[in-house]
């Protein structure tokens, strides 16, 4: 087995340490504080993106990894 493909076989210990929680945390307390210095119609705007942006990933993996409503494939 190659050295770089060992790597990939240890324990898995993601959210186990700091290299995890802290950009996490970082990233918990930007979004936390958008709204304190950005307008209403910016914020708004962000919550309708998200929304969307949410739903085209479930809507991806249905598609994708579920295999439903694969209509290009059956067409030809």
């Amino acid at each position: 087995m190659p050295r770089w493909l060992a790597l990939l076989e240890g324990p898995q210990t993601l959210g186990k340490g700091t290299k995890f929680w802290a950009p996490f945390v970082l990233v918990l307390v930007a979004a936390s504080a958008y709204p304190l210095f950005a307008d209403g119609y910016d914020v708004g705007n962000n919550v309708y993106f998200f929304n969307w942006a949410f739903m085209a990933l479930g809507l991806s993996l249905i598609w994708g990894y579920g295999g439903a409503l694969s209509f290009g494939q059956t067409a030809f």
